[in-house]
């Protein structure tokens, strides 16, 4: 005797905490299950259990999942020796319950910002989060097999045209070039639910050439000269009453200068043990999770950068500059950074206005900054790529083409950095 019956598998639970619906297949005692691809929350459960859904979207799926029980059964019946492989095949060639249907759009992102979470790439998570309130915002319940060509242009003309009749300013280019932060992450969830089968071959990927493209625009990037960056370097026109606030305002936007336009996030890290013959060694955060090999970068202290590390660093603690006792989680870094670069660039505005910049300047301003610099300063693009952790040179020449500066070279490409001692 054949048993067939749906069941909630409380056993292997999913990641947001929604229990997997699956057929129960029993034969001769001995027990299978199917996966529907499916999964509800313990509230929905018990709505279904008890016989109460009111949600037409989830009425609809219970009735589709009764509908394939029955003809799970059905076919069973006619299978003579009885086999649950040849059920199954049956089953998926037969039934129109399609396991891409079931799948929301919302859904495959809260997988996807679950791994981020994991990898500890919050900041990449809140952008996936973003994402997923627009794509809501503009179409709620989408289905992940619906986007399609047409519907990323539909998405793309609403986007722009809810932002032109609402913004203050007429910036065309720059709401495509934030557009583009949230398509780039929409098609990663699509490739995501390509790796996951939770969308099969029959999916028309709408993305690349011919098809869908992600529109982005060139557009005038704030970046200090090298004139500027000489007169923030020796800046000692203090506010008497905000003089020490400043000051160590203008210190961190030094070091990160100096430190290869290190990120703050990276700088926070620093352990004194990272420092050993003049250098100090570290991997950067951005790329640390989305790369294979792990390539730690070098920063050659020369002496302006010595003076800052001896000026601010703490000693008394194994993080440089960041003050952490134990080792921080994610999330505590992030907020410490958060509120610190907010801090920091509030005087740092007041500076800029004191020199007459043409813009305010702000910790992020820095890594720019650097590689300006050098570059003005007839430092090889190539090696400004190595210092500053970029892939390749040109987005074309990868490390494999680069070999690691030695420490000579290091300390010759910051050279012109020396004056500010």
């Amino acid at each position: 005797m054949i048993t067939i019956k749906k069941i909630f598998d409380y056993r292997t639970p999913k990641g947001n905490g929604e229990i997997p619906l699956r057929l129960r297949v029993t034969h001769k005692r001995k027990t299978s299950h199917i996966s529907l691809n499916l999964s509800f929350s313990k509230e929905q459960i018990s709505k279904i259990e008890r016989g109460t859904v009111l949600d037409s979207e989830l009425s609809e799926v219970i009735s589709e999942v009764d509908a394939l029980t029955n003809n799970a059964r059905r076919i069973a019946s006619t299978l003579n020796p009885f086999s649950i492989n040849e059920l199954k095949r049956r089953l998926a060639a037969g039934h129109q319950f399609e396991k891409e249907k079931a799948a929301l759009f919302s859904d495959v992102i809260d997988l996807k910002m679950d791994l981020l979470a994991r990898g500890n790439q919050l900041k990449s998570k809140s952008i996936y989060n973003t994402t997923k309130n627009m794509i809501n915002e503009f179409r709620l319940n989408t289905q992940i097999h619906e986007i399609d060509e047409k519907y990323l242009r539909d998405f793309e003309d609403w986007y722009i045209t809810s932002r032109v009749l609402s913004g203050n300013d007429y910036n065309v280019e720059s709401y495509y070039n934030t557009l583009s932060v949230y398509l780039r992450s929409l098609k990663a969830v699509i490739n995501l639910a390509l790796d996951k089968k939770i969308l099969d071959h029959t999916y028309a990927f709408p993305f690349g050439k011919n098809k869908y493209e992600i529109k982005t625009y060139d557009v005038d990037q704030n970046i200090l000269t090298v004139d500027e960056v000489d007169r923030i370097m020796s800046f000692s026109d203090f506010d008497s009453r905000l003089k020490s606030y400043q000051i160590n305002a203008l210190n961190h936007w030094k070091i990160c200068f100096l430190c290869n336009g290190a990120n703050m996030k990276d700088i926070v890290q620093f352990k004194w043990t990272d420092i050993s013959d003049g250098v100090l060694t570290f991997v950067r955060q951005k790329t640390e999770n989305k790369t294979k090999t792990i390539r730690r970068l070098s920063i050659p202290i020369i002496e302006p950068l010595r003076e800052l590390i001896e000026k601010v660093g703490n000693k008394d603690c194994e993080y440089i500059f960041g003050g952490f006792i134990t080792p921080p989680k994610e999330s505590t870094i992030q907020n410490k950074v958060s509120k610190m670069c907010k801090g920091y660039n509030k005087h740092l505005k007041v500076i800029g206005e004191k020199m007459n910049l043409r813009f305010s300047p702000t910790i992020s301003t820095s890594r720019h900054a650097y590689g300006n610099y050098l570059a003005k300063n007839d430092v090889p693009i190539d090696r400004i790529a190595e210092m500053m952790g970029h892939k390749d040179k040109y987005r074309i020449t990868t490390y494999h083409y680069i070999g690691s500066l030695d420490k000579k070279t290091l300390f010759e490409t910051n050279d012109c950095l020396r004056k500010f001692s």
